[in-house]
This record gives structure tokens, C-alpha cells and sequence, in this order.
């Protein structure tokens, strides 16, 4: 059946000052993780979890957007809508896969009466056309089921990603062992028996959360990068990151490095894509909104991905976020106190400081808002941690220090030596906001600051 179209958007909600203008939302309801991202023929595409009837959590479909440049997002049909007849109430997570034989393939997750999330889950697909617009359920689902694993008894089972190594095909999926069988949250290995990627034989646990107290693995990703391989895993807190390597003959994952993608429970369930430029973007959905707003959820902004020769993992916004930023301001060569840039206020901006300073010096940036009874955000960033209000995540600080903050109304991403990322989401509020920078304890310079106002990223008309 055709899904419910995500066209318009409602008066009330583009008027709404808690919205972000430059981060990307569903034009209405709830939205969490962001689902088969890929760039085909041009376009970036974009689907994610949606319920279209209201703004919390339920009966969830795959909404579908796209773009040319990451920034103008084209709102499309729902790609996924569940089918009752079927016993299927909700689509959730999954990829997209080009294949070399066939239309495009969605692989997801379908939750049912009979399909129950914690012990029943099965792998759906949908068949796709070219353009990746409309979308069918496959007529021989499921494509994977429980059975898959022999005696192996799989809890929370759900996510399918997709990736290629070497000219084979190879899936994940996430969840928890039961007790009997160790209990710890995986991440497990399928390959393609063919190319049509509709069928698939168990490789095994690729990996094994060294904590037992996690609930489950979700929304596992793994990437190349160089001549390493990087796991993304969300646990139901945070997202983690493990530099290592992957065995694909024996389907063994084997971390090196490990560390948060984020620092905040408020970024979660990641998807990459891989562009024409070759690079990983990663997206992350933003959660922690007020609701009774009519909409729920964004994603963050694209975030470029790479690994540095320590192992340690490198991310920054996407450059094409900078086409954004209309006319800023500059001051460089400050020793700090506490300097307030003037004359340049917003709801929407771009920060870029340096400073430098030895321990035990503290420094940082502080959203003041203006004639507002709201509470200020303040980075700080110390010799041995980087907190954003009361988020924090353990880093040794070098002798200076580049800072990238974006505010986009009720959303804050911080990332500090390209090293270090931190995302905020702020309860509803109409006031801009001004920029401060200080240092604390001990001398610090400001070696250079500059702040841009954003512009909104509206929506192009169809065909543009």
C-alpha cells in the first residue's frame, strides 16, 4: 500500500523556535534512527524511523528523504509502511543494499504480535525501483529467521547492516545471548550465498561486549578505513567506537582501540553511507526532546569519519555544513578572563575557537542567552576532560585546542580536536544566544574565534 506522504510542512511546526533549521527532521511526528543511508546517482538518501500519526514513539514506518548536497533535504513518500494483513505493526531498523543483480533491497527488522522485539523477531526486505522512490515487501519474507543460528537462542535480534569486504557480502545484525549461552550483547556475522543478498548463511559472533551488564547491541555498524576497520555499536546509553581488525575467514572481529563516538546518551543508533568522494559519513539520531510540539527527533549533522595513525578515531561535521554560515565575525590574540564577542547574537551558529594553555589552565565557550530566563551552555575543556553543561567524557588535552560548536536552536554538537564529540539537546527556548570564551585557574590565550550566524537549510521544491 502506498505510505503517508511527508511533503508538507505543518504552520505551527516550521514556526516552532525550539525547531532546528540546518539539522535534519521528519516534516512532522516522531523520528528516531536514521535507516539505509546511501548515495545513489547523485542524491544522498536518507530513510528513518517515523510514526507519521503523532509525536511519540509508535507504529513505526521508514520515512524517506534526499539531497544533492547534505544540507536541502527533499521530503519523499514513506518508504516502509507495516502490514497488519501480513501481522507485521512495525518496520524497524535496517540498511539498503545496491546489489549487482536485482533492484535495490531494503533489509529490516519486522515486529509483530507473532514477531515479538525481545524473542521473535525476524529480517524482513523490501524490492525497490531505481530512484529508490517505491518500495514492496519482498514476497518471500522473512529472509532471515531465528532458525538461521542452530541451537543458538538470540535475544533483542534486530538491525541489519550491510557492508563489502573484498568482493563478498557480508550482513550484522545485533543482541544479547541468554544466560545459558554466556549472556553477553553481540554483534553476529551473516555472508550472501549469492549475489541477491536474499540469502545467507551464519558465520557466527563476530564480536562480544566485554561488559555483561549491557542490555543489548543495536544499530551495529563496521567500516574500512585505511588499513583498519572500525565497530560502531549503540548499547542503549552510548555509542561506542573499537579500532581493530576483521578477520572475514574466520568472522572475528579483533579490537585495538575503543572509545565513545559521542559523549552524550542524548546521540544514538548510527548509519553510514559512503560517497562519491569516498568518504564514511556517519549520521547519528538526536533524542531527549520536549514532546507535545507536533514533532520529535532529528538527526545529527553528517559526520565525516576517519582513523589517525595512534588508531584513535577522527570525526568533524561534513565541510558542506559551512555553505551555511552567512557573514561572521573575528577576534584573535585574546588573553583570557572571560571575553564576550559583540555584536553577533542567534539561535542558529557556527564557532570556531583555538586556544592555547597548559594545565592547570581550564577554558572554553559559554552560551549566554539574551534577555532570557534560560540557562547558559558551557564548554569546558580541561587538562584531563571535556564537559558540555553536565555531559562529560574523559581526554588529554594538548597544548592547544581547537574548538567546533554549532547551535541550531535546541541542539548543540560539539566536537574539540576533531577527537572528542559532545551533543546536547536543549529544553525549548526562543532566545538567541551570545558567545563567550573564558579560561579559569591559570593563563590561557585565544589564539583565534570566529562565529558565523547559520542560515536555515529549507527543503527544495520537488524536482529541484
Amino acid at each position: 500500500m502506498p505510505g503517508p506522504t511527508a511533503s508538507s510542512l505543518r504552520p505551527e511546526i516550521e514556526r516552532d523556535p525550539a525547531r532546528p533549521r540546518y539539522h535534519f527532521c521528519a516534516p512532522h511526528g516522531w523520528m528516531n534512527d536514521p535507516n539505509g543511508t546511501v548515495f545513489q546517482a547523485g542524491y544522498y538518501h536518507v530513510f528513518y524511523q517515523w510514526n507519521p500519526y503523532g509525536d511519540q514513539w509508535g507504529t513505526i514506518h521508514w520515512g524517506h528523504a534526499r539531497s544533492r548536497d547534505l544540507l536541502h533535504w527533499e521530503h519523499l513518500p514513506a518508504a516502509l509502511v507495516p502490514s497488519p494483513e501480513l501481522g507485521e505493526e512495525h518496520c524497524f531498523s535496517g540498511c539498503l543494499a545496491l546489489r549487482d543483480e536485482g533492484p535495490p533491497l531494503i533489509l529490516y527488522t519486522a515486529i509483530g504480535p507473532q514477531m515479538d522485539a525481545l524473542s521473535g523477531a525476524q529480517q524482513w526486505a523490501a524490492l525497490g525501483d531505481e530512484q529508490l522512490l517505491s518500495w514492496r515487501k519482498h514476497p518471500r519474507n522473512p529472509i532471515l529467521a531465528g532458525s538461521l543460528h542452530g541451537g543458538l537462542n538470540v535475544l533483542d535480534w534486530r538491525d541489519p547492516f550491510v557492508f563489502r569486504d573484498a568482493g563478498r557480502v557480508f550482513l550484522l545484525l545485533g543482541g544479547k545471548l541468554t544466560p545459558g549461552d554466556g549472556g553477553a550483547a553481540v554483534v553476529l556475522l551473516y555472508e550472501a550465498q549469492d549475489a541477491s543478498l536474499e540469502a545467507w548463511t551464519y558465520r557466527g559472533v563476530l564480536f562480544r561486549h566485554p561488559d555483561l551488564a549491557r542490555t543489548s547491541v543495536e544499530c551495529a555498524n563496521l567500516f574500512k578505513a585505511g588499513d583498519d576497520w572500525v565497530l560502531l555499536l549503540s548499547t542503549h546509553t552510548l555509542v561506542e567506537y573499537y579500532v581493530g581488525d576483521f578477520d572475514a575467514d574466520v568472522g572475528r572481529f579483533h579490537p585495538r582501540v575503543s572509545g565513545l563516538l559521542d559523549g552524550s546518551d542524548q546521540f544514538y543508533a548510527t548509519n553510514l553511507l559512503h560517497d562519491a568522494q569516498a568518504r564514511t559519513l556517519c549520521f547519528g539520531w538526536l533524542r531527549g526532546f520536549a514532546p507535545g510540539r507536533g514533532w520529535n527527533g532529528c538527526l545529527s549533522l553528517p559526520r565525516v569519519l576517519s582513523v589517525e595513525a595512534s588508531g584513535r578515531l577522527r570525526q568533524a561535521p561534513a565541510p558542506e555544513v559551512r555553505q551555511l554560515r552567512g557573514p561572521g565575525r573575528h577576534a584573535s590574540g585574546l588573553a583570557l578572563g572571560t571575553y564576550t564577542l559583540p555584536d553577533l547574537d542567534g539561535a542558529a551558529l557556527d564557532v570556531e575557537a583555538l586556544f592555547t594553555g597548559a594545565a592547570p589552565a581550564v577554558f572554553g565557550l559559554r552560551l549566554r542567552p539574551v534577555g532570557a530566563a534560560a540557562a547558559a551552555v558551557t564548554l569546558t575543556v580541561a587538562p584531563q576532560e571535556v564537559r558540555l553543561n553536565d555531559k562529560r567524557v574523559a581526554y588529554t588535552r594538548a597544548a592547544e585546542s581547537a574548538i567546533r560548536l554549532l547551535l541550531d536552536h535546541s541542539v548543540v554538537e560539539v566536537f574539540v580536536d576533531s577527537a572528542v564529540a559532545l551533543t546536547l539537546v536543549l529544553p525549548p527556548s526562543a532566545s538567541a544566544c551570545q558567545v563567550e570564551v573564558f579560561s579559569e585557574n591559570a593563563p590561557a590565550s585565544l589564539l583565534a574565534l570566529d562565529v558565523w550566524p547559520m542560515r536555515s537549510a529549507a527543503p527544495p521544491r520537488p524536482g529541484e
